[in-house]
């Protein structure tokens, strides 16, 4: 099980890339559409609210582990997190349409400092699985459970 500073560990290089990513975003649509404060607007609230659903996920997720009421959790955690993303979005678009499309950019930059984070900066093949069979990839704290209580 994660610790909270694991949990710290894991999570820093997301949000240190998606901080850097949101920057060089807003410094091309400089280039690109000039001076836009309502890009501004949507891109920071867009990568603001990624960060706090980032850390609520982490949260639920731990909830979810740790506690009994796992599916419950982990179902209302999904829904509050669906919930905070759809009314920034709403929020922002009412703003304006840039700003709008500038939340959802902001959203997306945070998924693409995860792939990039733990992704592509690591490499996708760093361990090759040739003749690995697939019981041997179940070697996770459930599997180990179930064997308990099994045998």
């Amino acid at each position: 099980m994660m610790v909270r500073s694991e949990l710290k560990a894991f999570l820093s290089p997301i949000i240190k890339s998606g901080i850097v990513l949101t920057v060089l975003c807003q410094l091309a649509s400089l280039i690109i559409i000039g001076w836009s404060p309502h890009f501004l607007y949507g891109i920071v609230l867009g990568a603001c609210i990624s960060i706090v659903n980032l850390n609520f996920l982490s949260f639920t997720v731990t909830m979810t582990l740790n506690g009994r009421f796992g599916p419950f959790i982990s179902v209302t955690g999904y829904i509050v997190r669906l919930l905070i993303y759809g009314g920034a979005f709403f929020v922002s678009y009412n703003t304006s349409l840039t700003s709008g499309i500038a939340t959802i950019i902001g959203y997306i930059i945070f998924k693409v400092a995860i792939y990039y984070s733990y992704g592509f900066k690591p490499g996708f093949a760093s361990r090759s699985y040739k003749n690995v069979k697939l019981n041997d990839l179940d070697n996770d704290e459930w599997s180990k459970r179930r064997k308990k209580r099994e045998g």
